[in-house]
């Protein structure tokens, strides 16, 4: 009877864990979908432009120097400070997001600031990935909702420290 018993425990543990790797995955994938719908539009967006643009999601139109860009860039990839790969994917980006008038360089390229172009771009992508959000937390209520956001907060801080962000945790 106890090993009938230690069976059931493992079969519910491994249902448990089964359950809670298909929620990670459907996050993840949602998190994809939100990336990959925002390039959908008419600048075609790459996924790390589509990163880097929401840097600007503070919405102040001042410039940000390099340095602060490579290291929130850095924050949203989860990377080590020292990743090689992701200074060329800044560099991509940032050239990128350049030429395709979205951001302009300034101080000799040194800082970089959102352009009108940009900013409309943002708002259109920051519509899908609310949207895309919205989808996914559908079956939470309100508390639940802030508690995710609290737990992405902990394994991020930078994921939620624009002001935009801040406001959206305190009515979500």
């Amino acid at each position: 009877m106890a090993k009938e018993k230690q069976s059931s425990k493992k079969i519910r543990e491994k249902a448990t864990q089964q359950r809670t790797f298909n929620g990670f995955s459907r996050f993840l994938y949602a998190m994809n979908l939100m990336l990959e719908t925002a390039s959908h539009g008419k600048h075609k967006l790459h996924r790390d432009e589509t990163l880097l643009l929401s840097l600007f999601r503070d919405g102040n139109g001042h410039p940000h120097s390099l340095k602060h860009v490579d290291r929130e860039f850095r924050n949203l990839l989860v990377v080590r400070s020292d990743n090689p790969m992701v200074t060329t994917a800044l560099k991509t980006a940032v050239a990128g997001l350049v030429d395709k008038g979205l951001l302009q360089g300034v101080n000799s390229g040194a800082t970089i600031r959102i352009t009108e172009k940009g900013k409309d771009e943002l708002k259109r992508v920051s519509e899908i990935m609310d949207a895309v959000w919205a989808r996914l937390t559908k079956a939470l209520n309100k508390a639940d909702r802030a508690a995710l956001r609290e737990l992405i907060h902990r394994i991020n801080p930078a994921a939620s420290s624009s002001p935009r962000n801040a406001t959206r945790r305190k009515g979500s």
